[in-house]
Formats: structure tokens, sequence, C-alpha cells
């Protein structure tokens, strides 16, 4: 394996190499009108340069056999300890400390968007990989009004409201994300609100210089019963749309 790779990695300056090792004997031990040098002094001269060649040839095997064990061990750290997210979806809670806050904006007459109304519910992503986190980094990248029952309301946006750097995120260490509907304040004929989320995550391992994209995708559904919601989550996933490496 690491012979084939060291070929594969190494062939033109192996060609290279041969051409000088096949030309040097010829250059130095072949008659010319401008002289010979003498054929003892030439095989000297021959001898003495393949030495050279072969140690440096035996010099440089030995390296690139190192840098390549050095890579290959780096390579499978950063698989060994390669943080990964997985998300959940967990009852609210006021105690914990790392939430940010998903608000949806409907600029129309029938909703306050200065009053959200939280979903009793929360997003929970959590580092369930063998490596820490560092630089992690998660924003809004789309939302859509996928079925509206206020003819008035066309579209929403929404906003991220919190910290969305995170420095470190230990093995095991979670982020919590709460989900706020403007509060109805007229009453309405329809009863059912969809919206459709796409989150952009990125964030790089401990022992990594790869940086990890990847997207979480949902749906809200917001059923208007009398004055209050009910608010639920389906369709979940979270999937990778790239890796960039840093490395040089």
């Amino acid at each position: 394996m690491i012979v084939t790779k060291f070929f594969k990695s190494n062939w033109k300056m192996l060609i290279v190499f041969l051409l000088i090792v096949l030309v040097f004997p010829c250059v130095i031990l072949l008659k010319s009108p401008l002289g010979m040098i003498p054929e003892d002094i030439g095989l000297a001269v021959v001898s003495y340069g393949g030495s050279i060649m072969g140690g440096f040839l035996t010099l440089y095997g030995v390296w690139w056999t190192i840098d390549a064990n050095r890579v290959q061990q780096k390579e499978e750290r950063e698989l060994e300890y390669r943080p990964l997210l997985k998300f959940d979806v967990c009852e609210y809670q006021h105690r914990f400390q790392q939430v940010g806050e998903i608000i949806y904006l409907f600029n129309n007459e029938y909703f306050s968007d200065s009053q959200p109304v939280y979903m009793d519910k929360m997003i929970v992503l959590e580092n369930v990989g063998r490596g820490e986190i560092i630089e992690l980094h998660y924003s809004m990248h789309k939302t859509e009004l996928v079925s509206s029952c206020v003819d008035s309301l066309k579209e929403a946006t929404a906003c991220f409201l919190g910290e969305q750097y995170i420095n470190t995120m230990p093995v095991n260490g979670q982020i919590y994300i709460i989900l706020g509907i403007p509060q109805l304040i007229k009453k309405c004929q329809g009863k059912l609100i969809i919206l459709s989320t796409d989150m952009e995550i990125k964030y790089k391992g401990a022992f990594s210089e790869k940086e990890y994209n990847q997207k979480l995708s949902f749906c809200l559904s917001v059923e208007i019963v009398e004055d209050h919601y009910k608010m639920n989550l389906y369709n979940m996933s979270l999937g990778s749309t790239g890796l960039h490496s840093y490395a040089e």
C-alpha cells in the first residue's frame, strides 16, 4: 500500500532520477572528439556519483515514509475524534443557558410581531462525537410560508436572536433553540399556518483543519385554536452540505 502510494506520488521525480542514472555514465565514459576522461577515473566518478544518488534516494524514501505515516496518523486521529452533531426535541425549560431564539415575523394586521408566543418545545443540538467542537456558527438560511389560513398573509421571515457563535462545544455539549410566533391580535377565519425553515451550521473539530457544513431543516405547523396556538415540529433533518479544508 505504502509502496504503491509512493510511486503514485513521486513518479515524475523517479523518471528524472532514472534518466540521470542512465545518462550520467554515458556522458562520463563514452569517447568524445574533445577528449576522454581516463577509464579508471571515469569509473571512479561514476561509482562515486552512483553512491551519492543512491544515498539521496534512500534518504528521500525514508523522509517520504515518515511524512506519509505522519499524515496517516493525523487523518486517523481526525476520524477518531471527529465531532458529530445530532438534533432532538425536548420540553421547554427556563434553566438552560445556551439558548437561541428563532422569531418569525408576519408583518400582518392579524398578528403582532413584537409579541412572540413561544413554542412549548425546544430544538436541541448535541455533540455526540468523540471530539470537541470549536468555532461553531449557526444562522438562518431560508424561511418559507408553506401554507396560510389567513388570505392576507402571503409571506413570512425569521430572525435569529441570541448568541450565534460558540467558541467551544465539549463532547455531549448541547445548544437549545426556541421558536416564537407572532401573537394573534385579531380573530381570523383560518385554522392552520405551516412554515418551513432551514438553518446553516458551520463548525470545526479540535483535531481537524476542516470545516463541517450542515443544514438543519424543519417544518412548523401552527394551529389556531380560539385565542392560542398549538404548534408542532415535523419533517426535521440534519444533513451535510459540504466539507472545506483549511489545510495549506
